[in-house]
């Protein structure tokens, strides 16, 4: 099915192009017009709708590429010339409807694909997303952001090993192209060595190795230009690292210094709950307490076990000890 849906579609949209470089009144064009691009909109819907009820990536390989780039471009030129340069020449019309759709395939296509994994990621398809930036990286091998984002993915997975494997190439090929972007068929996304090092440390945490952890957080945070959502994680990633490995004081004065943070909704209940954590495992019993009171004011989840077994299932049972601690308080 997917690919009879395919080649109609690559069909439909060289017919349109024939249509649109043949000389017709502007009526003509309009009526044609409106039916090839209804038609490259059902095409796109069948095959997406194939994607999310077969759960198979939306494009596995570069000829998939190439036909939905056709499609995108032949309704974006169409519409261009339609509305915009309607008495253009010949030659003018074959340049345009050649142009957009290589801009589609090339300007664009690690962008979109990048994206759509996040999209997937997002909505907890990590399964697909997974395999989504699988194919990605066979059709563009030297993209480290796609090692990276499938490191993402692995580490939800669960599956650390791989994810570190993922992440160690991706800071090789930022290493390797002296403006620490990946370039694939022309196009660069930028990417900085400390997002990597970032979820690396978390990954290391989830492998229970906390001196790599750290290890990382510090180079990341020794980067120039850091961006602040950058710094944030690593230094919340550090924290988490100590506080695994039992040095509790360390991870204490760590969270003192990003205690702006417990205003921050992205990160306020991540805080929360190291710090309290933290503050329990140092010994300060009233102050982790009322940390973790506040906790619970902001995010009721955290009174429940199974929920905190779920969401930080690969905490050490030292400190499932302190949350046990805490949540019979």
């Amino acid at each position: 099915m997917r690919i009879r849906v395919m080649i109609l579609a690559l069909i439909t949209s060289v017919l349109m192009i024939i249509w649109i470089l043949t000389p017709r009144s502007p009526a003509e064009q309009e009526v044609v017009f409106q039916i090839f691009s209804n038609i490259g909109l059902l095409y796109l819907t069948l095959i997406i709708g194939q994607m999310l009820l077969l759960r198979v990536p939306i494009v596995r390989n570069l000829f998939e590429w190439l036909v939905l780039s056709l499609i995108f471009g032949t309704v974006i030129g169409s519409v261009a010339i339609t509305l915009f340069i309607p008495h253009i020449s010949f030659v003018g019309k074959l340049l345009i409807l050649m142009l957009v759709p290589s801009l589609a395939l090339i300007g664009v296509h690690n962008w979109l694909m990048i994206m759509w994994g996040v999209l997937l990621i997002i909505a907890r398809r990590l399964t697909l997303a997974e395999a989504h930036y699988t194919n990605l990286i066979r059709m563009s091998p030297k993209l480290a952001a796609a090692y990276d984002q499938r490191g993402v993915v692995r580490h939800a997975l669960n599956k650390p090993d791989d994810a570190l494997r993922d992440f160690d190439h991706a800071l090789v090929l930022v290493k390797q192209q002296s403006s620490a972007s990946s370039v694939s068929l022309g196009f660069s996304i930028t990417l900085a060595p400390a997002s990597i090092l970032r979820n690396r440390a978390a990954t290391h945490v989830q492998r229970g190795d906390y001196a790599a952890a750290i290890a990382d957080c510090d180079a990341g945070l020794a980067q120039p230009d850091l961006e602040a959502n950058t710094r944030h994680h690593l230094r919340l990633n550090r924290a988490s690292a100590n506080l695994c490995a039992g040095d509790y004081a360390v991870a204490l004065a760590e969270l003192d210094t990003i205690s702006a943070l417990q205003t921050d909704k992205r990160y306020k209940h991540f805080w929360l709950f190291l710090t309290a954590l933290a503050q329990q495992g140092a010994g300060q019993t009233e102050a982790a307490r009322a940390t973790w009171q506040a906790l619970i004011d902001h995010m009721p989840n955290y009174q429940k076990q199974t929920w905190l077994r779920q969401k930080y299932r690969t905490l050490p049972q030292s400190l499932w000890t302190l949350v046990d601690q805490l949540l019979a308080d």
